[in-house]
């Protein structure tokens, strides 16, 4: 099993670069969808690993609704064994009742099945619930020794011709996302991809560093030579909280549970910032109960291995919550600025009020020490000329909206380490 792996070495000029950064200065503002960011977050589950925590499909499945989470990326892989193909359907199929769609990654084994025979599963078993077909999950670290990077120029076109020339026009729809890597040096294996797929794949990992732009810029400007320039989902982003690991074995660095909260909310606001159109959390349980949090394969979930929730749940269940799912009969730009050290992001729900998430870059976690970091608070102003009510929420503790005063179509926040939103409308209602 991969032991999750960050490009340290190779992204320390990245984060040496990347300052607390800001946005500031009136500016009418559009704003995204509530829709198009909730369709942003999905999360990684592993259904065929039925010896861990995934092998309960109906807690799984039970889990992504309180979460919010309507899309999942998973491997489709087969086996000669009947018994166990029909296991996997069966978990598959669990989660698909639920109305969760899929992001099928296909890998290189060719005990796995040909590329025909996955498609035809999916097509045939599961009609409807796929989002994408993904090439190959980290081929130069599973199959390095194994001319993978050979392997890999062949199976791409190979797959991508599959899709687009099926026989269900369903899958002809499907994007085809390029196949991700474990290392910056693989790239160089690979050359350009780009006639192969229709979005490339990344893996931001930050290591227990706070996400910023430049780090993305950092990716994504690599990655763009196997992609042709091709635009990304972050098919894996993540944090474990194995808080006593070695850092001798070549995982990446650890963080508290705190920190994988605060970090992962950052993360979906700064990919969807940056244009990345879906990212996929690594991952949503814990799979080994691992009370001495040593082994960082154990220790990415989101919920613990027991199925009870880490603070980065809560704070994502909140956060698509506070977002909620449906999009405005027609967006409406609004004059909107921020002063002070902070990132937003404006987002329109269907009623047409707007939801704006501050955030900042600053650390909130000491990799060396293995201790939090405390941000001192400072004040943010926001402009909002048309701007009737404001309120005040913290989506790493609740959904719970606190009223604002508004004076002079501005409002002044303390803004700390935590991202904070604040709902506000150009009417008096809702």
């Amino acid at each position: 099993m991969l032991v999750k792996r960050c490009l340290v070495s190779v992204l320390v000029a990245a984060f040496a670069l990347a300052g607390s950064g800001c946005d500031t200065g009136d500016q009418v503002a559009p704003p995204q969808s509530a829709a198009a960011f909730h369709d942003s977050v999905g999360v990684q589950v592993h259904t065929s690993y039925w010896d861990t925590a995934y092998g309960q499909a109906d807690r799984v499945a039970d889990s992504l609704a309180d979460l919010g989470v309507r899309h999942v990326r998973d491997g489709m892989s087969l086996s000669t064994d009947s018994a166990w193909n029909d296991i996997l359907y069966r978990h598959l199929a669990t989660l698909a009742a639920r109305g969760i769609k899929f992001t099928y990654s296909l890998d290189l084994r060719p005990e796995a099945g040909t590329v025909s025979q996955r498609l035809g599963v999916i097509a045939s078993r599961f009609a409807g619930t796929a989002d994408a077909i993904e090439g190959p999950n980290e081929p130069d670290y599973y199959f390095e020794k194994r001319d993978w990077a050979t392997r890999l120029r062949a199976f791409m076109p190979e797959l991508y011709h599959a899709v687009k020339s099926h026989p269900d026009p369903a899958i002809r729809a499907l994007p085809v996302v390029g196949p991700s890597l474990a290392l910056a040096d693989s790239l160089s294996s690979v050359g350009d991809l780009s006639r192969s797929m229709d979005l490339g794949s990344i893996h931001p990992y930050t290591g227990c560093q706070s996400p910023t732009p430049r780090h993305l810029q950092y990716v994504s400007d690599g990655y763009a030579q196997a992609s042709g320039g091709k635009r990304w989902w972050a098919t894996e982003a993540g944090f474990h909280t194995a808080v006593n690991y070695d850092p001798s074995s070549g995982a990446q660095p650890a963080c508290d549970e705190r920190t994988a909260a605060v970090y992962t909310l950052r993360t979906l606001l700064e990919h969807f910032k940056f244009g990345i159109k879906r990212t996929f959390i690594y991952e949503l349980i814990d799979l080994h109960p691992d009370p001495g949090r040593v082994d960082p394969e154990s220790n990415f979930g989101l919920l613990h291995n027991d199925f009870s929730p880490k603070p980065a749940f809560t704070a994502v269940k909140n956060m698509l919550a506070i977002v909620g799912t449906g999009r405005p009969s027609k967006p409406e730009p609004i004059r909107f600025s921020a002063s002070g050290r902070c990132r937003y992001l404006l987002i329109q729900k269907a009623d047409g009020s707007y939801v704006a998430f501050l955030w900042r870059l600053d650390s909130v976690w000491d990799r060396d020490a293995r201790q939090p970091i405390s941000v001192t608070p400072e004040p943010v102003t926001i402009t909002i000329p048309d701007g009737r009510w404001v309120r005040l929420i913290q989506p790493m503790e609740s959904t719970t909206e606190t009223p604002l005063p508004l004076r002079d179509h501005q409002v002044e926040v303390e803004l700390a380490g935590d991202p904070i939103a604040l709902h506000g409308a150009t009417s008096d209602s809702p």
